[in-house]
């Protein structure tokens, strides 16, 4: 801004053309941009494409004892001192069958779920820092709600709760989870 004004002074002065203020803006302009980027990106891939901003090892967690998964991703990833837990809906394990009549069953189903993947993940549902719950219907909140407050007496993880159209396989609800870890670096396939 600064240069704009002391340029804007000298034009009107008459001792800088207008081509030669031109020229002297837009170089200023694209230095500004490679330098610190059109959104604070463009700069930085310009400079140093080939060193990500972050660099995290990620380590998929795939839990033996639940169904697979119903597409191509894990249960779960464990990214630096994150365990990102997939949508997990009420699929009962000996079945495969979805729980769709007693929501409180379902939502049970799946925080027992989430349990075993954060076990296998270095972690617990103690650890876990946000919820996103995911229902058909908002008249689920209460029985979902008294599960919540089963599973976490005292200590309350940010939560989101958004009513979608429709969820995999017609399930009621789908719920993920993110958590810390403090386990070490190994395998978390079980």
């Amino acid at each position: 801004m600064i240069i704009y004004v002391l340029f804007t002074s000298e034009l009107i002065r008459g001792r800088i053309d207008t081509y030669y203020l031109a020229w002297v803006l837009i170089v200023w302009t694209v230095g500004a941009l490679l330098i610190m980027g059109v959104g604070g990106t463009l700069g930085l891939a310009l400079v140093r494409p080939e060193r990500p901003l972050v660099k995290m090892e990620r380590e998929p967690v795939v839990a033996a004892k639940l169904p697979g998964t119903l597409g191509p991703y894990s249960h779960a990833v464990v990214a630096g001192p994150f365990v990102f837990v997939s949508g997990l809906i009420p699929i009962d394990p000996e079945t495969g069958e979805i729980i769709s009549e007693d929501i409180r069953e379902a939502t049970r189903l799946v925080f027992e779920s989430a349990k075993e993947i954060l076990r296998v993940s270095g972690s617990s549902l103690e650890d876990v820092v946000r919820v996103t719950v995911y229902v058909r219907d908002l008249k689920y909140i209460i029985p979902i709600n008294s599960i919540f407050e089963a599973y976490y007496p005292t200590y309350r993880p940010a939560r989101t709760l958004v009513e979608v159209t429709n969820l995999p396989r017609g399930a009621p609800m789908e719920i993920d989870f993110l958590a810390v870890t403090r386990r070490p670096r190994a395998s978390v396939r079980t």
